[in-house]
């Protein structure tokens, strides 16, 4: 829970439609939060949540191939994700799926 709640913060910043994505959240975070913890106990859901960041910054954050010039001018498009930063960011998440997949359990005594 504490790894989707944090990786929803960032995507909810993108657009002001993802806004409401922090209402979950931060109900994800306390909710993960509530029971007590060790610290060590975050590291996992750390290392998931900056998976799932990176998979979305490869997405976002890229030079972007479209652009052209004209005599009078020119310009680019901001919209476009090539084949290989789609193909990077869905094998960052499938890492870190089968990552959360099979952890070992928290051992609690």
């Amino acid at each position: 829970m504490f790894a989707a709640g944090a990786a929803l913060i960032p995507m909810s910043v993108l657009s002001i439609v993802l806004m409401p994505l922090i209402i979950p959240a931060v109900l994800l975070i306390v909710r993960s939060t509530r029971e007590g913890f060790e610290p060590q106990d975050l590291a996992m859901p750390a290392v998931l949540a900056s998976g799932l960041v990176v998979a979305l910054a490869i997405v976002v954050f890229h030079q972007d191939p479209a652009t052209w010039s004209t005599p009078y001018g020119g310009g680019g498009s901001s919209n476009i994700v090539t084949s290989l930063e789609a193909a990077i960011a869905i094998s960052t998440s499938a890492v870190v799926v089968l990552i959360a997949t099979f952890r070992p359990a928290p051992q609690h005594q």
